[in-house]
Order: C-alpha cells, then sequence, then structure tokens
C-alpha cells in the first residue's frame, strides 16, 4: 500500500496551497495530497482520520487552546482552499470529533478537568452551514443542564445522531445498517442531525 501511495504521489503536481508547519496542519496536507491523487487508487469513497492531541488541559488552559485552535484554525482554511482548488469542496466533509469536554469550573492549575458535553465542527460544500445543533446548556453550576456541580454539562444531542447524519451523507442509508452501526441511535427516534 505505501509503494502504490508513494508512486501515486510522486507524479502528483503542487496544490499551490501552503498549509501550517503544525502537526495538524502536516496531516491536512496529506490528506488533501491523496485526494488530489484519488483517481490512483481506484476508491469511490475514502475516509482519512486526522488527530490534533494537547486538549487533555489540566493546567494552562488559556494558553494551549490559543495554540492549539489557531493551528487547527489555520489548517482548516488551506484544507478548504485546497478542496476549491481540486473542485471536490462538494463532495469532501471534515468534522471534528473529541472524547470529551471540559468542565465549566476551572481547577487549581488555570485549567481544567474532564466533562461531556462538547461542540465539534462541521465543513465542506454539502454542509448546511451557519447553523448551530442542538442547545447550549443553562451555565448554572449545579443547575439543570450540569451532571455534577462543576460544569459538566449534559450534551443535547448524542454522538449516534451527529455520526448517523455523517454516515447518512456516506451513503449508508439503510435503516438495518444504521441500526447495526449506531444501535443506540433508536433511543433517539432515530433523529440524525441536518448538518448534511
Amino acid at each position: 500500500m505505501a509503494q502504490a501511495v508513494n508512486s501515486a504521489l510522486s507524479g502528483s503536481s503542487t496544490l499551490g496551497v501552503a498549509f501550517p508547519n503544525s502537526d495538524i496542519g502536516t496531516q491536512l496536507a496529506q490528506v488533501a495530497k491523496l485526494i488530489q491523487v484519488r483517481q490512483s487508487f481506484g476508491a469511490t469513497r475514502q475516509i482519512f482520520f486526522c488527530s490534533q492531541g494537547g486538549y487533555d488541559t489540566h493546567s494552562n488552559q488559556l494558553a494551549t487552546q490559543v495554540t492549539l485552535y489557531g493551528n487547527l484554525a489555520n489548517a482548516l482554511v488551506a484544507f478548504d482552499q485546497a478542496m476549491t482548488t481540486l473542485n471536490t469542496q462538494n463532495n469532501v466533509t471534515t468534522f471534528t470529533e473529541s472524547d470529551f469536554g471540559r468542565t465549566f469550573q476551572p481547577n487549581g492549575n488555570a485549567g481544567t478537568d474532564h466533562g461531556w458535553g462538547n461542540h465539534a465542527l462541521v465543513m465542506g460544500g454539502g454542509v448546511n452551514g451557519g447553523q448551530v445543533y442542538g442547545s447550549f446548556p443553562i451555565q448554572v453550576l449545579g443547575g439543570p443542564d450540569d451532571s455534577t456541580s462543576r460544569g459538566t454539562w449534559v450534551p443535547s444531542t448524542s454522538l449516534e445522531q451527529y455520526v448517523a447524519a455523517m454516515a447518512k451523507w456516506f451513503g449508508l442509508t439503510a435503516q438495518a445498517d444504521l441500526d447495526y452501526a449506531f444501535p443506540n441511535l433508536k433511543t433517539f427516534s432515530y433523529q440524525t442531525l441536518g448538518v448534511v
């Protein structure tokens, strides 16, 4: 597989997009190159995973997140430009996913601890942009949306609803397939988000 990838990439032209020199920027640049040479692989659909660590901010959260979010934003801008250059923006959807959010209440180390509810970003030409899905919590410690007393927000939307929407966009539409891939989706009346 590595030989096939290297062979395909060796004959590719430059995209003319400057990706940032960051971990996530380098990964998304590689994905853009692989999308550019997609015909070489004979695959009609592809999934790429990128990872940006460092969000487990038990200390020094503000400075850490400024760097992380800046790197992510710059990498996503470059990736979007690359997809436009390749005329694939309507065929590529980019989305984020995380294990958990952070507590609303800070800890004693200028950070936060493991939370629950979280935000996700979705971009691409097929995305119903400018929308917020779900609802923001009432930001009161110990309030109706706090599962503890530290601002561990209860999500208003399940991961199944979010990821099943991506799976439907990718072509997984038969109910039996959705049930197999997302066994808890029926708990939410099979409601998926209108993201794409």
